[in-house]
């Protein structure tokens, strides 16, 4: 019974080595990219941001909800002054199934500010 033990014991800890080897190599990919990558759950939670995003926004911690994110941060037009409501945002187009190109807008961390991030 103790060789039982130790032989699924032993599978349990390959098999974790392996995962650990794939979520690295994963995350080595994510953060290489020059694209910025997002990702929210279907509740509107962080899960997860890349390095680039990381250099371009003021990023959340993991798990913060998407709308409290936003209370802070502003998407607008390249006029500087038209902005995008909360649902024609890229995130919220993505929990929808839609994808998204940044393409046309401009992110201001703080609003009153006017400053670009």
């Amino acid at each position: 019974m103790a060789e039982s033990l130790q032989a699924r014991q032993d599978e349990v800890g390959a098999a974790l080595g392996r995962v650990d080897k794939e979520r690295a190599l994963l995350d080595l990919i994510i953060n290489s990219m020059s694209e910025g990558v997002v990702a929210v759950d279907t509740g509107g939670r962080f899960l997860l941001f890349n390095d680039t995003v990381g250099k371009l926004f003021s990023a959340a911690e993991l798990g913060t909800p998407l709308d409290e994110w936003r209370r802070d941060h502003e998407l607008l037009a390249l006029d500087g002054e038209t902005v995008y409501a909360s649902v024609d945002r890229p995130l919220t187009q993505a929990l929808r199934g839609a994808t998204w190109s940044i393409t046309g807008m401009c992110y201001f961390a703080n609003p009153a500010l006017k400053t670009v991030s």
